[in-house]
């Protein structure tokens, strides 16, 4: 988006220069070269709902959540949605928050969850307490020696 924001300004500069070379008398000898940064292209593979559903209900229900937070807010699922951590969920609130730096334009976000995600996801979390013992929200790692490093993972 910022980039899309600079480019336009970039843009009316250099309408604005080649303007000012066309007036009499004269106002700027020449309008110097002005090079656009190239736009990328926008994301596509999208899932329409009907082809997401039909997924989804072959999906385990322990991937069911993450794949709906992915799907209902745009994230990006390894880096964003199977990277969470407990402390960025607040059901209280009804927020997940994704922690500035996390994001492929480092920026931070909080969303407030959809209904079914609202009823869903403190199921999702108790199961794995329950399952786990504190463990990750996902596959936990047993035999990994370094097993600690995924406590309180919202996988």
């Amino acid at each position: 988006m910022v980039l899309a924001v600079v480019r336009g300004a970039v843009d009316e500069l250099g309408t604005m220069l080649r303007h000012a070379a066309a007036q009499e008398p004269l106002k700027l000898l020449r309008v110097p070269p002005i090079t656009l940064l190239k736009e990328a292209a926008p994301r596509a593979g999208f899932f329409e709902p009907d082809p997401y559903e039909a997924v989804r209900r072959r999906l385990r229900p322990d991937l069911r959540v993450a794949c709906d937070l992915a799907y209902t807010f745009g994230w990006r699922m390894r880096d964003e949605v199977l990277s969470l951590e407990r402390r960025q969920v607040d059901l209280p609130a009804g927020t997940v928050r994704l922690d500035p730096g996390s994001t492929k334009n480092d920026d931070g976000r909080v969303v407030y969850l959809t209904p079914e995600l609202t009823a869903a996801l403190p199921v999702q979390l108790a199961q794995d307490v329950s399952e786990r013992k504190g463990g990750a929200y996902g596959a936990s790692r047993a035999g990994d020696p370094d097993q600690s490093r995924d406590r309180g993972r919202v996988r």
